[in-house]
């Protein structure tokens, strides 16, 4: 297993949650497909979490692009909003902080899918996106478990 620094893994009961609604999944680590074959942007500014991240997308098959802070994660969206299936983005970061990325990513494209992945509550990030005239798109707490972060990737996508 690889050291993340600040970034932990733990075990917690399984749920999705998309715009404050809960919805649980069963089933187990090994019944998840890994043949996604899709392109996912990870915006945050912690170097542990773009890993932690880009393990999980890699079991799943998914390729990554990542990104240190919101204003180059709009750029690296821009150039390739046709290809990126996914972006997983952080709440607080240097530069332009996830609201206002996310406000971006859907001028760029209003149907671009989100997971906002965070160490705030989401009460919290549904409130920041809210100043911003956003809804909440899917919700990841940090720190992340494993089969949660998964399964929402995938349902994510699959949406």
């Amino acid at each position: 297993m690889r050291d993340y620094g600040d970034a932990v893994l733990t075990a917690q009961p399984l749920r999705l949650k998309k715009n404050g609604a809960a919805d649980s999944i069963n089933g187990s680590i090994a019944s998840v497909p890994r043949a996604l074959k899709e392109l996912v942007l990870v915006i945050d500014d912690s170097a542990a979490m773009i890993d932690v991240l880009t393990d999980i997308l890699d079991y799943l098959g998914c390729d990554v692009a990542s990104a240190s802070n919101g204003q180059d994660g709009l750029t690296a969206y821009e150039q390739q909003h046709d290809k990126v299936s996914l972006v997983i983005l952080d709440m607080n970061m240097p530069t332009m902080n996830g609201e206002e990325t996310l406000k971006g990513l859907r001028a760029i494209n209003p149907d671009v899918k989100v997971i906002i992945s965070s160490g705030i509550s989401e009460a919290e990030a549904r409130q920041r996106c809210v100043e911003q005239d956003q809804e909440l798109p899917y919700f990841l707490p940090k720190p992340y478990d494993l089969a949660t972060a998964r399964a929402l990737i995938r349902a994510t996508l699959h949406a």
